[in-house]
């Protein structure tokens, strides 16, 4: 594991494979974006059968590759109410253990650029008040003045992301993966206006003196 900042309040933390990413992220980042747990204190094994249930088998530690969680859904470890952590989430909890002010942790494995341009976004989104505003207009527009964006929506509740994490979501494919969502997932009709969110992306990147990792 290896933790380093992409800015001052955004940390990032990488690991050697995606199971061990998951396996350290799995409660944090499903108390804070699960339509089923946000906001709820659970046990991993609560978790595992609500996930066999939805997706139809416990695949988590293989289905995702980047993980990112605003600090307050760091408070509940810390204080001890998800007694008792395994070892991986202890480690986590304790890396912030005495760290306070508004910051973002985002979570990787290997070298995988696309995913982690796509978690530096869900900061930006939590961190950046000029960014949020700007990506809640581009939202807001692109929900009364085009269409296609419906497809997005959908794919987006089927894959479990809870109603108020819809948006943050949203603008994070549309900045970064629009061409895995075409390629991996056939979604064909993303709207033109995708371009301004990748536009917006590079515009902060440079902003805040983000390159290539």
């Amino acid at each position: 594991m290896k933790v380093s900042k992409i800015t001052s309040n955004i940390i990032h933390v990488n690991f050697d494979t995606k199971k061990e990413l998951a396996e350290t992220f799995c409660r944090f980042q499903e108390h804070y974006e699960s339509p089923e747990f946000r906001g709820k204190v659970f046990t991993l094994g609560q978790y595992r059968e609500w996930y066999c249930g939805y997706y139809g088998a416990w695949t988590y530690y293989t289905d995702w590759s980047g993980f990112n969680i605003p600090d307050w859904a760091l408070v509940p470890f810390k204080e001890g109410l998800f007694d008792p952590l395994s070892e991986k989430e202890q480690i986590l909890a304790d890396m912030f253990r005495y760290r306070t002010g508004k910051f973002y942790v985002i979570g990787t494995f290997g070298e995988l650029q696309e995913a982690l341009d796509h978690e530096i976004c869900h900061a930006f989104y939590y961190l950046d008040e000029g960014y949020r505003g700007r990506i809640d207009e581009l939202i807001s527009r692109m929900r009364e003045q085009t269409s296609g964006w419906q497809g997005l929506e959908q794919f987006l509740i089927d894959k479990g992301y809870a109603s108020g994490m819809i948006d943050d979501e949203m603008q994070a494919y549309l900045a970064c993966n629009v061409p895995h969502l075409k390629q991996k997932y056939g979604l064909v009709k993303i709207p033109d206006i995708y371009k301004e969110f990748e536009e917006l992306r590079e515009k902060y990147f440079i902003k805040h003196d983000i390159g290539e990792w």
